[in-house]
């Protein structure tokens, strides 16, 4: 009897493990690396981006990543949970980076020619929306350290 309740206890350990694997810890490394395909792609497309140069594919390519960061956000169970233990960025701050990368595909494929908001340089929006989901994110989405750190250059007077 003692052998069965071993083999029982020793199986439904292990299924309890692989359920918990497969429906929490998965979904968050999806997220993640859903993260880190951001963060490749616009660190491979910065020259591009920031000068509002893109492509279709591009522009395109931007509005589909910020669409699976919210999808994949939503896979996870209990995502409160896990944003508040820090394992997670915030739902709001997933939400806001995608609608950021939403107006940055416009931005990036129209560039200059937007007449809808005069006096507004486009290039240095798409900065400063690239500063914002790397920070709101925790992923780098420029090769500028973030915070920049000050320049100090040796003089020759000391």
């Amino acid at each position: 009897m003692e052998i069965f309740a071993t083999v029982v206890t020793g199986v439904s350990v292990f299924v309890l493990g692989k359920l918990i694997e497969q429906f929490m810890i998965k979904p968050i490394l999806d997220l993640r690396e859903a993260f880190g395909q951001l963060s490749y792609y616009l660190l491979s497309n910065q020259s591009s981006i920031t000068n509002c140069n893109a492509t279709e594919d591009m522009s395109n390519s931007l509005k589909k990543m910020g669409a699976i960061n919210v999808a994949k956000m939503q896979a996870i169970p209990f995502y409160k949970l896990w944003a508040l233990l820090r394992f997670v960025p915030k739902a709001g701050d997933v939400t806001e980076t995608s609608m950021l990368l939403n107006l940055m595909a416009n931005d990036v494929l129209h560039g200059e020619d937007q007449t809808y908001m005069p006096g507004v340089r486009v290039p240095d929006r798409v900065i400063r929306s690239l500063n914002k989901i790397g920070m709101k994110l925790g992923i780098k989405t420029t090769y500028a350290e973030f915070p920049p750190k000050p320049v100090v250059r040796p003089s020759a007077f000391d």
